[in-house]
C-alpha cells in the first residue's frame, strides 16, 4: 500500500508526504509487516517580495527531506529446506543448506535526509544544484560465518550498519541560444564517502567472497 499526498501554498512552499506498507511472505509471521514514510519540504525563495524583483536570478529554492526504506528477506532465509541435487541413477538427493536459516529475522530499514539549494540565472541560461545527504542502513540481513563444528557454515541475523554520506554538485548552462538551435551544457560532480559502522555483534570483519588468495570483506571501520 502506498499513498502520496502533495500540498502548494501561492507557489512559494511545498510539502510532499509519503507513506508505504509492504507485507513479505521471506518474513516469519510476526515481522512481515513493515511500514515506511517520508516527507520533503522546499521553498522557492524567489516568489518573496524583493527577490522577485532580481532580474538576473530567475530561481532560488531550498529543499529538505527525510525518507526510510525498507527491504525483507531472500527467499528460505527463515524456515529450514533441502536443496534438490543431481539424481544418482534412480535414487533422488537431497542435502541440507549449509546456511542456517533464521526463524527471528527482521525486516532492513534505511534511514537518510537530504538538504540542498537550487538557483538559477539570467533567464535559466546559467544553473547551479547543491545536495548534502546522509543515508544509515539498519538490521541488514547477512550470512555470517559460524563454527563449521556446528554442521552449517553460515547463518542468517540482523546486524550490522552501514553509512553512506556526501554531497552533489550540478551546473548547467545555456551556450549558445538561437531562434532555431540551443545548445546546453551539463557538469556534475560528486563525492561519497562510505563505511561499515557495526557488523553482528562479535564479529569486526565478514567475509563476501574469496576465491585463491584474493577476498572481498566488510570490515569495521572500513568502506564497504
Amino acid at each position: 500500500i502506498f499513498f502520496f499526498f502533495s500540498l502548494g501554498f501561492k507557489n512559494f512552499i511545498y510539502l510532499d508526504l509519503t507513506g508505504r506498507n509492504d507485507w513479505s511472505s521471506t518474513l516469519p509471521a510476526g515481522e512481515y509487516s513493515y511500514f515506511y514514510p517520508g516527507a520533503s519540504l522546499s521553498f522557492v525563495l524567489t516568489e518573496l517580495g524583493g527577490l522577485n524583483d532580481i532580474s538576473w536570478m530567475s530561481l532560488l529554492k531550498l529543499r529538505g527531506n527525510y525518507a526510510q526504506v525498507g527491504n525483507d528477506a531472500p527467499p528460505y532465509a527463515t524456515l529450514s529446506t533441502y536443496t534438490q541435487n543431481t539424481r544418482w541413477g534412480d535414487l533422488a538427493l537431497f542435502s541440507v543448506n549449509s546456511t542456517l536459516q533464521n526463524p527471528t529475522l527482521r525486516p532492513e530499514l534505511t534511514k537518510s535526509w537530504e538538504v540542498g539549494i537550487e538557483a538559477s540565472f539570467f533567464n535559466n541560461r546559467l544553473g547551479v544544484d547543491f545536495a548534502y545527504y546522509k543515508a544509515n542502513s539498519e538490521d541488514q540481513i547477512l550470512p555470517v560465518l559460524v563454527s563449521p563444528f556446528s554442521g552449517v557454515s553460515r547463518k542468517w541475523v540482523n546486524g550490522g550498519e552501514i553509512e553512506n554520506k556526501g554531497f552533489e554538485i550540478g551546473l548547467t548552462g545555456t551556450a549558445i541560444q538561437t531562434k532555431d538551435w540551443r545548445w546546453d551544457i551539463g557538469l556534475n560532480w560528486y563525492q561519497n564517502k562510505n563505511t561499515v559502522i557495526s557488523l553482528y555483534e562479535g564479529v569486526d570483519n565478514l567475509l563476501i567472497y574469496s576465491a585463491w588468495d584474493v577476498s572481498i570483506n566488510a570490515t569495521v571501520g572500513q568502506p564497504y
